[in-house]
């Protein structure tokens, strides 16, 4: 995906800060619990999905409209109970995601915003929406984790796996399509959601149907608006539903049909590739200084840490300068010492830093979405997994395998228990 489609899709999940002038409608459409979904919500998503999808996409805007609603009415359900549970995203959080976001499509903060104008969205409901859905996904985290157990026979049983003793990873760029089945479907349900998930299989295998088409109209995935792309992932990360069937299909190939409580599920494996670890775990002992930084174009942090990097270059004792200027409290103290860190314990950009310098070697300043740091390695290891080491990466693999299938069982269970009433045409509120 490009950077200008990327941030199109990334746009239109924020629907509700944007004010369409030529949609005068301010209708009712569906009443969620104790709020409601207005055709302005509805049009403004449909606008912008659109746009993301281009003048190319076959997808008729009736179905688009309905696979929008459905989708809304499960946002809506889930900001609700998240609200109600008092989770809460603090400014700081806010203001390291949307750093995240600024550095991920490569644009400075002054283009973000303008970006942000030119698509009609203000900054602060963007800021507002961006919390809610990080609210959600705070959401999700909570009420699946306790939920997908791990038995010690499938850790050990995964261990003595192939992909559990070898260091060298595929991963795989899946399409997904999901035909969802109603809670507790009667055998009739069963069989009509089967019969539409092969016509649709058979028309993508056939060649008169395409893939990210189908994914549009019809899948209930949540990455369906995106035409089914799950992205690059390796095969820890899979559904253990499919995952065996991915090893046998080449790119470009189309599964069966895969059943679960979820509903019938059709893959397109798009590509693979080889990714390669390093056989024995490497730590680092590292020390930095860090600036906290808002993302936001009049953020001093960008100039202050090129004006401490200026300072350790001239002669500065690192240790000192990080007591009197580092804004990371947990390390100040200690003249900026992190201690003995591996490569999982950081992020990708200071992970990235870490083990590309040379013991002794002063970093560049860089910045992640926490703020801007200089690092310095002192020291290095490399770290024998133990068998308690092992068990606690394959456990955390297998949980996160497993998430997912709980995630579109729980998002049903939710669906079924609100209140949703969608109004008729000629319902007023």
């Amino acid at each position: 995906m490009t950077k200008e489609s990327k941030l199109s899709f990334l746009f239109f999940l924020f629907f509700s800060a944007i004010t369409l002038a030529d949609v005068p409608l301010d209708r009712v459409l569906v009443i969620v619990n104790d709020s409601v979904i207005t055709e302005v919500e509805l049009e403004n998503r449909l606008h912008l999905v659109k746009r993301q999808l281009g003048p190319q996409s076959k997808v008729p805007d009736k179905e688009l409209r309905q696979q929008l609603l459905d989708r809304l009415i499960l946002d809506k359900i889930q900001q609700q109970i998240a609200e109600r549970s008092g989770l809460q995203v603090d400014d700081i959080a806010l203001d390291q995601a949307i750093a995240a976001i600024i550095k991920e499509n490569k644009l400075s903060p002054q283009e973000f915003r303008n970006r942000l104008v030119q698509d009609g969205i203000e900054y602060d409901a963007f800021r507002e929406e961006l919390r809610r859905d990080m609210m959600v996904s705070q959401l999700q985290k909570r009420e699946i984790v306790p939920q997908v157990a791990v038995s010690e026979q499938e850790i050990s049983q995964y261990l003595r796996s192939p992909e559990g003793e070898n260091n060298m990873t595929s991963e795989y760029r899946l399409q997904h399509i999901l035909i969802a089945l109603p809670t507790n479907p009667t055998p009739e349900q069963i069989h009509a959601t089967e019969h539409e998930a092969e016509k649709i299989l058979h028309g993508i295998q056939q060649g008169s149907e395409d893939f990210k088409t189908m994914a549009i109209r019809y899948s209930k995935g949540q990455q369906a608006l995106q035409g089914g792309d799950l992205g690059w992932r390796r095969l820890s990360e899979l559904p253990t539903l499919f995952a065996d069937e991915i090893l046998r299909m080449k790119p470009g190939q189309v599964s069966g049909l895969y059943r679960n409580a979820s509903g019938f599920h059709i893959i397109q494996l798009v590509d693979k590739r080889q990714q390669y670890e390093e056989s024995i775990p490497m730590q680092s002992h590292v020390r930095q200084i860090f600036i906290k930084s808002s993302g936001l174009i009049d953020s001093q942090a960008p100039e202050q840490i090129q004006v401490i990097h200026a300072m350790l270059q001239a002669g500065g004792q690192f240790d000192i300068v990080a007591k009197d200027a580092s804004e990371d409290m947990s390390s100040r103290d200690s003249g900026g010492d992190l201690g003995w860190l591996a490569p999982e314990d950081v992020g990708p950009a200071f992970r990235r830093i870490m083990n590309g310098l040379s013991i002794g070697q002063l970093s560049e300043p860089f910045e992640t979405p926490a703020g801007w740091h200089i690092i310095e390695v002192l020291e290095r290891k490399q770290v024998i997994p133990t068998e308690e080491f092992a068990k606690t990466k394959a456990m955390k693999i297998l949980q996160a395998r497993k998430f997912e299938e709980k995630l579109s069982d729980w998002l049903r269970q939710i669906r079924a228990q609100a209140f949703v009433e969608i109004l008729p045409a000629s319902k007023k509120p």
